[in-house]
């Protein structure tokens, strides 16, 4: 990878990081909540709403590392199965879809986003805001990613997981 690109591989281990966090107070928080639940005491009711946001926050960040590593929603067996010029205009076509289904990402995310403004959890009186940014944020991510491979070549020369193709 050229050296302009190197903030990729480090937003990738950062956004690992974060994920990792992230399902940590997932786990936590349904743990609390279940283990409130069987004491018969209902003080953590705000753990479900923590949960929400976590789980959006993993899905889009983590959908961001996907495309960093081109693992995303392509089922390789077929593609594989191309005759070798034909497999690179599929992976073209399909890297062409993904970029524009990020793109439709970040309109409607900034949407929720801003819709977000106007409302709030009803428990922990968080807003909605918090939670939405996350699909803006992630398809930002992807698309950078996305660019990232156009400009170093990898959109058509690698296989998911980073592996080059025969």
């Amino acid at each position: 990878m050229t050296r302009k690109w190197q903030w990729c591989e480090r937003s990738e281990r950062a956004l690992v990081g974060v994920i990792a966090l992230l399902l940590g107070s997932v786990l936590f928080s349904v743990t609390a909540q279940v283990l409130s639940r069987i004491v018969g005491v209902a003080f953590l009711v705000w753990t479900d709403e923590v949960t929400r946001v976590a789980v959006v926050w993993i899905t889009f960040l983590g959908s961001a590392v996907g495309v960093r590593r081109t693992t995303h929603f392509v089922i390789d067996l077929f593609v594989k199965m191309l005759p070798g010029r034909i497999e690179r205009v599929a992976r073209y076509v399909i890297w062409v879809a993904v970029l524009l289904a990020v793109l439709i990402l970040i309109g409607i995310g900034w949407q929720l986003a801003e819709l977000g403004l106007e409302r709030v959890y009803p428990i922990t009186r968080i807003s909605q805001t918090w939670a939405w940014a996350a699909v803006p944020l992630g398809s930002v991510l992807m698309l950078l990613y996305l660019i990232e491979q156009a400009v170093t070549g990898r959109v058509a020369t690698e296989s998911p997981a980073g592996t080059e193709t025969a």
